[in-house]
């Protein structure tokens, strides 16, 4: 989870919950009168914060699996992921109003979920952006101590280059393996691997640096690729395309095609 919402040394499930439970009490006692109890009450507010944000985070994970969606930019995932997420729980929060709340089945009720949906999925988006915009600016939670021991104690050894470029620290152990390509997002580079793919935040320029000891070459100002991973290269007008043996295809700009035609010939 924390390759789709990189916060850094936070739980993203303790980051994004805590708040949920935060926002349900604040609510709780905002709305708070004589006539309804505060513990009815307080339970009503946590299941309309809780519940979403669970949504939210589903659908963000659960869209993570498509090729397409990893491919948009970040904010514009978290917009995406918002809207659905949203959209599932209009009719839960449809249904707290009718059966917790006690307001009644509605005489109309496609009518009254549009409206329900019309209402929710505004404030649910933006409150979304909101938590996640740490990330989305290129922010992150750090533990100094974290840092310090790692860099005190476990010092990278050459021994294992592969698991100790300084950005493979930030893949997950599933998705470890050789690198095959990176391509830069802004703030981010998508990592792909023999075993998969991640987005991260880092500097696909440090990312390059770090990596110089596999063969291979930057072929686009936002994209690199590994030698061994390229199953031939196209010649597209002035610039060209690159296909994979994983069958990703990946742009060549003109500055870069004469050399990469070189190299891999070599």
């Amino acid at each position: 989870m924390s390759g789709q919402f990189p916060l850094g040394d936070i739980n993203p499930y303790k980051y994004f919950f805590g708040i949920a439970f935060i926002v349900g009490v604040i609510f709780s006692f905002i709305s708070s009168n004589n006539d309804e109890l505060f513990v009815l009450l307080f339970l009503q507010w946590q299941l309309q914060s809780l519940i979403p944000m669970g949504l939210l985070i589903g659908s963000h994970l659960l869209l993570s699996r498509l090729h397409a969606f990893t491919h948009l930019v970040p904010w514009q995932q978290v917009v995406i992921s918002g809207i659905v997420g949203a959209t599932l729980f209009t009719p839960v929060a449809l249904f707290i109003d009718i059966f917790y709340v006690g307001e009644g089945w509605p005489q109309h009720f496609l009518i009254e979920i549009l409206d329900e949906w019309v209402g929710v999925v505004f404030p649910v988006v933006i409150v979304w952006l909101l938590l996640n915009l740490p990330w989305l600016s290129g922010m992150q939670f750090v533990n100094r101590q974290v840092v310090e021991q790692v860099n005190d104690n476990q010092p990278y050894s050459k021994k294992d280059d592969k698991a100790n470029y300084p950005f493979m620290q930030l893949i997950q152990n599933e998705f470890q393996g050789e690198v095959l390509s990176m391509s830069s997002q802004l703030h981010y580079i998508d990592v792909v691997t023999s075993k998969g793919h991640q987005l991260i935040l880092y500097s696909l320029k440090e990312a390059i640096e770090e990596i110089s000891t596999v063969k291979g070459m930057q072929i686009h100002r936002s994209h690199w690729v590994a030698y061994d991973a390229i199953e031939s290269i196209k010649k597209n007008g002035r610039q060209g395309t690159v296909l994979l043996k994983n069958g990703q295809q990946v742009p060549v700009s003109r500055a870069y095609f004469a050399q990469l035609l070189e190299n891999f010939s070599n």
